[in-house]
């Protein structure tokens, strides 16, 4: 029996339903504790409370992050189940569309490549590839509304997150540029920033009820690009046989087989690619490697479905692009999953159904069983009562476990977006009216060590300005096995002034710190100075590791990661304090020492430093 082909016909309409359901994600609404389930919190508290992001929450997820991790908050889960669904079906059918009107492959053929694409790409990886199939369909049809499709979903990415509308931008103007040199008009680039812009503002307006904060949230963003891929950044062991070959690869395909509709794809995705690489590379550990695995697939199966002449040679290239990575990632000790194609949905889609029906209890009950290590002590408890109080430095759960009346600084979470600007804009909300009269100061971090923060950095060098301001206006008023309660003082604890020391200090030599008297501590600041060489493998690649070594009065030593982003904001000299102290009350500090994990000449042998000294009152 011979099936047509028509995008109308019952067979396309089936075969879409079919695989929308097929490939179906899974979800868990379950809150549970640590640093990625706090912002898990926090995305869906925000959206349910009406707590506007660009002012009041700064992050790189947007209003709409919840649709990547809906938990049972008001209407998120319903949002996230209606979102992905209508994502899911507009992803397959530009799929089939560009099957059939790109290049008019078999309709079976289509169907595989809508498969095994749905079935291995996240959300946010789908809305990047409804982009890029809408922007070839426009290529080959010249129908604007293609390009609408893709100005649309672009605009909705700014509300998801920073990678995607990255990555939906940088796809966009790039087939701009191309359209306006084939096609000598500026209407297609007056219609996509016409579209673009008014679906941002009008999104933003029915999600906040005005627009203020709009374009603060795409000034952050900026800033936060910035930052985010220095605080993330780890150091792996990266095969450069295999990126050198994948690269070979990915650069021949376009070499070899040159035409109009590949060399469309190709400048569609040039830029897109490189970012995402960047984003994936410095974290280089599962879902972060994960990230340009699955869009080189997308990149591969747009290939597939755009060049006319696609043939055994050429598919096998494709398939060799994302292989040759994969392996890569797989042997750098920082990746530990397996990559497989994922055949769930079907119960995925039932269990969502479920829900809402009756499913409810059963995520409740385990949301509970994970909070009862957060419940507070019952005087705890009545000491903050209803007043406002923040969470320091990540642990939101403690919110949804005790309901406590939450004010949340807007950077919300320390360590995890690393820019002096934004630090400022923390530390200014905690001189503000606007500030929470408590804070909780959890003891339990990162492995359990009361200052130790991400990857092992040191809390009171992570967003210094945050950290000054805390313990500038506020002072400990309650002390258990879990939590510090901090309160709001009425005057400021602590003085700074300049202080005259060494103002260079050398790569991996040690550095003497003077004698400090009780109630003193010493801070720095300083700029890393790169050489030319490292400024461009900065910009192209990714943030080597930094360490600050710590001598002690006893000789031992302690060791702490450096985000480089965070030396505008104060690096913390002396004393080396364990566990939080109004007094500044810690170890004594003989020396300190800066490494780096690179080559010598990616840097300038020494750079310049600023001293402060901070007294308490």
């Amino acid at each position: 029996m011979k099936i047509t082909f028509n995008l109308g016909s019952a067979f396309t309409i089936i075969f879409i339903l079919f695989l929308a359901v097929f490939t179906f994600p899974e979800f868990d609404p379950v809150i549970g504790l640590g640093l990625d389930q706090g912002y898990v919190f926090c995305f869906n508290y925000f959206f349910n409370q009406g707590i506007s992001h660009g002012t009041d929450a700064i992050f790189s997820y947007g209003p709409l992050g919840f649709i990547r991790f809906p938990l049972l908050i008001g209407n998120n889960y319903l949002l996230t189940f209606c979102f992905t669904f209508a994502f899911q079906l507009l992803f397959l059918w530009l799929i089939f569309q560009a099957a059939r009107h790109v290049n008019e492959k078999n309709i079976w053929l289509a169907f595989i490549a809508a498969l095994l694409l749905s079935a291995n790409l996240r959300i946010d990886e789908k809305m990047m590839g409804c982009v890029a199939f809408a922007l070839v369909l426009h290529s080959t049809s010249r129908k604007n509304y293609f390009l609408i499709i893709a100005a649309v979903v672009t605009a909705l990415s700014f509300f998801v997150k920073l990678n995607i509308a990255a990555a939906a931008v940088m796809m966009a103007s790039s087939y701009l540029v191309l359209d306006f040199i084939r096609n000598k008009k500026f209407k297609n680039l007056l219609i996509t920033l016409g579209v673009g812009f008014s679906i941002y503002f009008f999104l933003w307006f029915a999600i906040n009820h005005n627009l203020y904060g709009s374009l603060l949230h795409l000034r952050n963003w900026f800033f936060i690009s910035n930052g985010n891929l220095g605080a993330t950044s780890v150091n792996a062991p990266n095969d450069k046989t295999l990126l050198s070959l994948m690269l070979i690869f990915l650069a021949g395909y376009w070499h070899l087989f040159r035409s109009k509709n590949v060399n469309t794809v190709y400048v569609i995705f040039a830029f897109a690619l490189w970012a995402v690489f960047r984003y994936s590379i410095a974290r280089e550990e599962n879902h972060h490697a994960m990230a340009f695995f699955n869009f080189l697939i997308l990149f591969g199966g747009t290939l597939f479905l755009a060049d006319e002449k696609i043939g055994g040679l050429r598919i096998a290239i494709l398939i060799a692009i994302p292989y040759l990575y994969y392996q890569n990632i797989k042997q750098t000790g920082h990746f530990h999953m397996e990559w497989k194609i994922k055949h769930g949905g079907i119960a995925n889609f039932k269990r969502a159904i479920n829900i809402f029906r009756d499913g409810e209890e059963e995520f409740n009950k385990q949301s509970q069983q994970n909070l009862a290590a957060v419940v507070l002590a019952d005087s705890a408890r009545k000491i903050i009562s209803n007043n406002t109080v923040d969470i320091f430095p990540w642990e939101t759960s403690y919110v949804a476990a005790n309901k406590l009346n939450y004010r949340n600084r807007p950077l919300f979470q320390l360590g995890c977006v690393n820019s002096a600007v934004l630090d400022k804009v923390n530390a200014d909300f905690l001189q503000s009216e606007k500030a929470p009269l408590y804070y909780i100061w959890t003891k339990q971090n990162w492995w359990g060590q009361e200052m130790s923060s991400i990857d092992f950095r040191y809390i009171l060098s992570d967003d210094g300005q945050v950290n000054f301001a805390i313990m500038n206006n506020y002072s400990q008023i309650y002390e258990d096995e879990k939590v510090r309660i901090l309160k709001r003082t009425e005057k400021e604890k602590l003085a700074v002034e300049k202080f005259n020391h060494t103002n260079t200090i050398n790569w991996n030599e040690w550095t003497l710190l003077p004698e400090l008297a009780n109630g003193i501590a010493l801070r720095m600041k300083f700029n890393i100075d790169r050489t030319f060489v490292g400024k461009l493998k900065h910009s192209f690649y990714k943030e080597p590791e930094y360490y600050m070594l710590y001598q002690l009065q006893n000789d031992s030593i302690k060791k702490h990661r450096l985000i480089v982003q965070n030396t505008e904001s104060g690096i913390w000299a002396a004393p080396y304090l364990t566990q939080y102290s109004d007094s500044l009350k810690g170890e004594k500090v003989k020396a300190i020492k800066f490494v780096y994990t690179d080559r010598e000449f990616i840097y300038k042998p020494q750079f310049s430093v600023e001293w402060e000294q901070i007294k308490v009152k």
